[in-house]
């Protein structure tokens, strides 16, 4: 399955409400909205906890095993409460050393401002081909098609290689130890940082460069001294 519906509670939006009875759906609809403005001090967009990858391979089938998270996506936050596993099978595809290709894996999720309760559809998390100019995003079959106004995190994103049609190697991109740096992917011009980890998502930036920062002292300290 190259994408899944997670086990998910939203927290805290119009249709799968967590702190107040339904009563109207309208009252619903704007005490939601209005109570997730206090996610604007940390940011949108972004994967606040767990989520962590473990690639695994056999022949040319990549299995990807995420755990359980929390993302705040479009402004709402949703708890995937458990763990969740995507395969993709690369036979036919290009991979990273021989053609610069990756794999990427996004949330996608929208806030549905109409208020109605069948409108609203859940998370999901699909793994996508990407071409090595990050000018074609392709879908795996029976899953949906990249769409920028809905694909808002880019959760992981993976090199693989292949010896013919079987995958002899995968990892997560690497993150590099400097400060400001965290992996990112070039999709039609738009950077893609891991995990929404960009400043222009994360509103306690400072916050998380100071740890960057503190991070690489001490990592430098304990290597001069080792």
């Amino acid at each position: 399955m190259q994408f899944a519906y997670p086990t998910q509670n939203r927290y805290n939006d119009a249709y799968q409400q967590r702190g107040t009875n339904y009563g109207s759906i309208y009252n619903s609809k704007y005490l939601s909205r209005a109570s997730n403005d206090i996610l604007k001090m940390f940011g949108d967009n972004v994967a606040v906890n767990g989520l962590l990858v473990t690639p695994t391979f056999l022949g040319s089938v990549i299995t990807l095993t995420f755990t359980a998270g929390i993302v705040i996506h479009d402004s709402t936050v949703i708890n995937l409460s458990a763990a969740n596993t995507l395969t993709c099978d690369v036979a036919a595809l290009g991979d990273t050393p021989v053609a610069g290709c990756h794999l990427a894996v996004f949330t996608s999720f929208q806030y549905i401002e109409t208020p109605d309760l069948d409108a609203q559809t859940a998370l999901t998390m699909s793994v996508y081909h990407v071409n090595s100019g990050g000018t074609v995003v392709t879908a795996f079959s029976g899953s949906p098609a990249f769409d920028a106004t809905k694909n808002k995190i880019m959760v992981t994103a993976l090199t693989f290689t292949k010896s013919g049609a079987n995958v002899v190697a995968c990892e997560e991109l690497p993150s590099v130890l400097t400060a400001n740096r965290v992996p990112y992917l070039v999709l039609s011009g738009t950077n893609y940082y891991m995990r929404g980890e960009d400043i222009s998502n994360v509103n306690s930036w400072d916050h998380l460069n100071s740890l960057y920062t503190r991070f690489l002292s001490e990592f430098t300290f304990h290597d001069m001294i080792s």
